[in-house]
């Protein structure tokens, strides 16, 4: 962990909040804090310009979250299992699950630290937003990624194991993989390794995205050489890790994607519905960008329905006849989100005022019971007068 460390000391940052938008479909991500920071009015192609003038210069330093990440922080009582749901309080302790499949042989428990644990570890994800407009560039600075449907995660291989965390930063699966230090034999500090996943119905994780591979990070590298990277480690070093096997139980598998946003280009890819898996979403990434950490302008994600509408690209029949329900318009579709967006900012508003007056009501209630005390301790302080003369009296009776 030290040779990473000091491997990526002087260059290693990441963009984080800053760059962060406000989520239509999660609308908690961003809660009452931020929200004054987000202005619904500026577009997609404005806040793109701007945060690529200030991506260079408003990075953080991210070799906290790499030690957080590639470390062993988990004790003996945490979790390290494989079921989807433990979000279990900290003082909790979860009951056995009953696993079926090759995931029995995983360990499935829980423990005190569980919330402290996936705090370090959550919200280390690019995440989309809803593409709006189409961006200036998009035919030749945009990229296209056919997403699975499945569960994304954060996947980690490093000191002879492999771990995978959901978004909150809850451990959902520990094994033994064929990564860059992913597996007991292979133990060197130097090899590691952390993909953007979707751990999809089939057993398998489908990658999205690559931000550190043996000691090398890339998170302040453009999606177009990070890419590259990525293809060249799995096509070269990492080939045994797309195989399913005794030592690499679930297979990594980089996901359908173009170079290209060109109509010819993006209709041959979607001319036929894939029958590996059951597609989610399409995700545009831009060329020029970093792996810049929450939701951001610089991933955008539309549903294969769209694409007639927004891009004018024909996709297959099956695609169309799947179309969701509250889809009926890119008009319509627009005004969703903004309203949505618009609906976040007024719960942050009442929020906000809400918890003002609730402070001042639990204030003033303090007060008034401090008050109280006060005042019954005047009551019994007079009282203790009044006992005491009265025994000094009896005393004096006494005496005489």
């Amino acid at each position: 962990m030290e040779e990473l460390e000091a491997s990526l000391a002087l260059n290693f940052n990441v963009s984080g909040d800053p760059n962060s938008s406000l989520s239509t479909v999660h609308p908690r991500l961003s809660v009452y804090k931020n929200y004054a920071r987000h202005d619904p009015e500026r577009s997609q192609e404005k806040r793109r310009k701007e945060i690529m003038k200030t991506m260079k210069e408003k990075r953080s330093n991210v070799v906290e979250r790499l030690r957080n990440l590639t470390s062993d922080g988990f004790g003996e009582d945490e979790v390290v299992g494989c079921h989807a749901d433990l979000d279990f309080p900290p003082t909790v302790v979860a009951p056995p699950v009953h696993i079926s499949g090759d995931l029995e042989k995983d360990k499935v428990v829980s423990g005190r630290n569980v919330a402290a644990a996936a705090k370090r570890l959550k919200d280390q994800l690019m995440l989309s937003e809803w593409m709006i407009d189409v961006p200036e560039d998009f035919e030749d600075d945009w990229y296209m990624l056919k997403c699975p449907v499945g569960k994304r995660c954060l996947v980690v291989a490093s000191q002879g194991t492999t771990k995978v965390f959901r978004r909150n930063g809850h451990l959902l699966i520990e094994f033994q993989s064929n990564l860059c230090g992913g597996s007991r034999a292979d133990l060197n500090r130097k090899h590691n390794a952390i993909l953007d996943c979707v751990f999809s119905n089939m057993k398998q994780f489908y990658v999205l995205d690559m931000m550190v591979i043996n000691n090398m990070q890339l998170y302040n590298v453009d999606t177009e050489c990070r890419w590259f990277i990525m293809e060249s480690k799995f096509r070269e070093e990492l080939h045994e890790a797309t195989v399913q096997s005794n030592f690499n139980p679930y297979p990594f598998v980089l996901c359908d994607r173009t170079y290209s946003c060109r109509k010819e280009v993006l209709e041959q890819l979607m001319a036929v519905e894939s029958e590996e898996y059951d597609l989610d979403g399409l995700l545009f990434y831009h060329k020029k960008a970093d792996y810049l950490i929450g939701t951001t302008p610089f991933q955008l994600w539309l549903v294969a329905c769209m694409l007639p509408d927004f891009l004018g690209v024909k996709v297959a029949d099956s695609y169309i006849r799947k179309k969701p329900l509250w889809y009926k318009s890119k008009l319509q579709h627009v005004k969703r989100v903004e309203n949505n967006k618009t609906r976040v900012y007024r719960t942050c508003d009442r929020l906000t005022s809400a918890m003002g007056a609730a402070r001042i009501a639990d204030a003033s209630a303090g007060d008034n019971s401090n008050n109280n005390d006060n005042n019954n301790n005047n009551n019994n302080n007079n009282n203790d007068d009044d006992d005491n003369n009265n025994n000094n009296d009896n005393n004096d009776i006494n005496m005489n």
